[in-house]
């Protein structure tokens, strides 16, 4: 990503914390932790990410919000990243295990497939193979899930192989 992106998003970022802070919205202030955890992730700043992950994770679980599975696969991706697989398999586990507990209920902000990707991943970095493969079908199911009313069959090959994640899973 060429370094001017990455000022340009600072910049950006610089000016939605101020009006952020004016408002006061506690959801919004979760999504600016978050958007600064995934520019210090995209910069390579694991450490700076899974701080600012962590911060949008006890403003959710102080004001009660119910939204930690949006937060909790990209910290266990940041710990990943950082050469942390237990403390990205105790935040994917905790992230999986909230979807499990809420029936597996469809999110506005995540979809339920990235949830279980990323616990997958962490489970393969633990060497947990049989428990990583459960969790891959998992994602696998919610993929499929999530296309099963698109008809137009360029629209759904477009969104197996476009998406990153679903491309990946």
């Amino acid at each position: 990503i060429p370094l001017g992106m990455f000022d340009s998003a600072q910049r950006h970022l610089e000016e939605f914390e101020g009006l952020v802070r004016d408002f006061g919205d506690l959801d919004l202030i979760v999504s600016l932790e978050f958007l600064k955890g995934e520019l210090a992730f995209k910069e390579g700043n694991n450490k700076t990410a899974i701080r600012n992950y962590k911060s949008a994770l006890r403003i959710i679980q102080e004001a009660h919000l119910n939204s930690e599975t949006s937060i909790l696969p990209e910290l266990g991706k940041a710990h990943l990243a950082n050469g942390e697989p237990e403390a990205a398999l105790k935040a994917t586990t905790k992230g999986a295990n909230l979807h499990r507990a809420r029936l597996f209920a469809v999110s506005e902000v995540v979809p339920s497939q990235l949830i279980w990707w990323r616990h997958t991943q962490a489970l393969v970095a633990n060497k947990k193979t049989k428990e990583a493969n459960e969790s891959l079908q998992l994602a696998y199911k919610f993929l499929l899930e999530s296309i099963q009313n698109i008809q137009d069959e360029g629209l759904r090959r477009n969104y197996l192989n476009k998406v990153k994640l679903n491309r990946d899973i």
